[in-house]
């Protein structure tokens, strides 16, 4: 489920939260929503997909592609549009002097997981990306967030050297990305608050042993793949199928990428469940 979840509505219930924000999701939840607000809750929306019909009363959307305003955005990924949110937030609580009083929070000190965020998403980087990306890799060259820093001594990137957009898409990205595939987005997203330096490596290292995994997967799928593919071109297929009980669901986009890069053709595939 790529919106706002069933757990997530009996999450809320079960300790009387008040406000639901969502990040990256929830454009589509129309369903979901009107239930939480039925309930007493407020729900604010940021994402950055496709918008359909208005969502229900109540609600709030922060989207880009709205066109609500003169503001050329639509490029933004999911993290940039929460970035933008909090800015706006910490606008509104500077005109409110809420600060005098409380520590006013470093925004640009986050810029880091917001350009892992936007290259791991393969938003274009031009427009606003550019600048969230370019300033962001400076700070993950800098002073990165701790489970960045141990994810670039991982994968054997230099603590102090320049950081590039390929060192992020191709070392830093895949390795959260493939926890989340094979089930344990959990421990991606434990590492990326984590505080503590060694607890971050170890964490690290698990995200590394999952790459390594997925990477075994995906090969031994193409290698599955293979017989099948070779027919549909024999026979001038001009849009490869494969399905099979043997592929794994969080890797199959995976596979249509390499086939489709291999011989290209469009790919679809499917697992068999």
């Amino acid at each position: 489920n790529h919106g706002i979840s069933e757990d997530a509505i009996d999450k809320v219930a079960k300790e009387n939260f008040s406000l639901l924000m969502t990040c990256d999701c929830g454009s589509s939840s129309h369903k979901e929503i009107e239930k939480l607000i039925a309930s007493g809750v407020r729900v604010i929306v940021t994402d950055h997909h496709h918008v359909g019909e208005p969502l229900p009363k109540g609600s709030l959307l922060v989207n880009p592609q709205l066109k609500s305003n003169n503001v050329s955005a639509e490029e933004l990924s999911g993290v940039g549009v929460v970035f933008f949110t909090l800015m706006g937030l910490r606008k509104t609580l500077r005109e409110k002097n809420y600060f005098s009083q409380h520590s006013e929070p470093n925004l640009r000190s986050f810029l880091d997981i917001v350009a892992l965020g936007t290259i791991a998403d393969l938003a274009p980087l031009t427009g606003m990306n550019r600048t969230l990306v370019s300033q962001g890799l400076m700070v993950m060259k800098d002073t990165p967030q701790i489970g960045i820093g141990a994810l670039k001594n991982v994968g054997g990137l230099s603590q102090d050297q320049p950081i590039s957009s390929e060192d992020v898409g191709f070392v830093i990205a895949p390795r959260i990305n493939a926890a989340a595939r094979l089930g344990h987005a959990d421990q991606a997203f434990e590492l990326l608050v984590c505080q503590d330096p060694v607890k971050a490596l170890e964490l690290a290292q698990k995200l590394s042993s999952h790459n390594q995994t997925r990477k075994k997967k995906q090969q031994a799928m193409f290698e599955v793949a293979l017989p099948e593919i070779k027919r549909q071109l024999t026979q001038g297929y001009e849009v490869l199928v494969v399905a099979s009980e043997e592929y794994h669901p969080g890797i199959i986009g995976l596979l249509s990428q390499k086939i489709c890069q291999e011989f290209q053709k469009p790919t679809i595939s499917f697992c068999i469940e």
